[in-house]
């Protein structure tokens, strides 16, 4: 099996703690989280060294502030 994508090396965020781990992408959905080695052979390889990987975030600066705010 081979997926799309697999980010590696980076913090994986998630509601409840920090992992240091990879996860494999496949037709958009995360399919594996683990350890690259583990994880199934990837069309594209993300190297997130020194990153935090937020799964689901879109963008994360954004101001809510109401009915003046631009965002």
């Amino acid at each position: 099996m081979t997926v799309d994508l697999v980010i590696a090396n980076g913090t994986l965020v998630t509601p409840d703690r920090l992992l240091d781990s990879a996860i494999a992408v496949d037709d958009g959905e995360i399919v594996a989280v683990g350890d690259e080695r583990t994880l199934p052979d990837a069309d594209e390889r993300v190297d997130a060294s020194g990153m935090l990987v937020l799964p689901g975030v879109v963008d994360p600066h954004v101001h809510i502030d109401g009915r003046s705010c631009v965002d």
